[in-house]
């Protein structure tokens, strides 16, 4: 009785949450001002999810903070490092936008010269060239030989894909970049280690962004439901760029449900019966895919 209960305001409160907290275009973070002048970085948006942190990010620098009851936000950040004059705002929940820096005058695309030699007997492995899709998670490692760990490493010139950021540690003498792409295009860029004992190296890497894969909703079916019962469904979906915005394209949901922009169908049914929908993915290029999908309620 108390788990039927406590579905039940479950349920109601992810439909209040879809439908009152996203503001304005209800699943887009947009942001009005964006600029970097001499290291100091202002970002001012709204439509963040209310409450929610909204983290900056370049290739080597992550600022943030958190929004205000009606999605606003406004970032103040010292230090700020972007190369490519580009960050990727976020509240992880809805929309992304990647935006270029007004003020910011972008470095070479390439980096200058030929690597140095080590130093001493610390050396990065060069690697093959990598490529990645667009929107797909990813992480490209940085192995070391011959490193007294722990290493430090530096990001010195070129350009990490927009979205990626590093180089972190990985493990006590490896490196990595990480994250999520989010344009296409081909990016060489130059990092250094340094070892407990001082020695250096520095090597360069290339990675290429492809296309992304399709955008496909990845929910088979939509569970049954019992007139007078709670309900409660989260959609999923893939490829493209995340996050996803969800609207009912076609068709009738059953009485009493709801589906909110995040993905959710959540409430009541206060009525018996099959009814069939389509429900549309938006990913945060625009990108969209369509599923039809059906709801028995008894």
């Amino acid at each position: 009785m108390l788990r039927k209960a406590l579905l039940a305001i479950l349920a109601a409160l992810v439909v209040l949450v879809g439908v009152v907290s996203l503001p304005g275009s209800a699943g887009a973070v947009t942001v009005s001002r964006a600029e970097l002048k001499g290291g100091q970085l202002r970002l001012d948006g709204t439509n963040a999810v209310p409450g929610v942190f909204v983290m900056v990010e370049s290739a080597s620098s992550s600022t943030g903070i958190r929004a205000d009851v009606s999605g606003a936000y406004h970032v103040v950040a010292a230090n700020f490092r972007a190369d490519d004059c580009m960050v990727v705002v976020s509240d992880r929940q809805t929309l992304t936008a990647t935006v270029r820096l007004a003020g910011c005058t972008p470095t070479p695309a390439v980096p200058p010269g030929s690597n140095p030699p080590p130093t001493g007997s610390c050396v990065i492995t060069p690697q093959a060239p990598a490529t990645y899709p667009l929107g797909d998670m990813k992480a490209y490692y940085l192995p070391t030989t011959g490193c007294a760990g722990p290493v430090s490493w530096s990001y010195l010139a070129g350009r990490i894909p927009v979205g990626m950021t590093g180089p972190y540690l990985q493990g006590q003498t490896d490196g990595q970049i990480a994250g999520r792409p989010t344009t296409e295009g081909t990016y060489t860029f130059r990092v250094q280690v340094t070892d407990a004992a001082g020695a250096t190296d520095t090597e360069s890497f290339t990675v290429t962004v492809a296309a992304p894969r399709p955008v496909t909703v990845t929910t088979a079916s939509a569970d049954p439901g019992t007139a007078g019962g709670s309900y409660w469904i989260i959609l999923t979906a893939d490829g493209g760029l995340p996050g996803y915005q969800w609207s009912l394209l076609s068709g009738t949901l059953p009485p009493g449900l709801q589906l909110t922009s995040r993905g959710s169908i959540a409430g009541t049914p206060t009525a018996r019966g099959t009814f069939t929908f389509t429900v549309r993915a938006g990913d945060s290029r625009g990108t969209t895919a369509d599923k039809v999908l059906s709801i028995t309620v008894s």
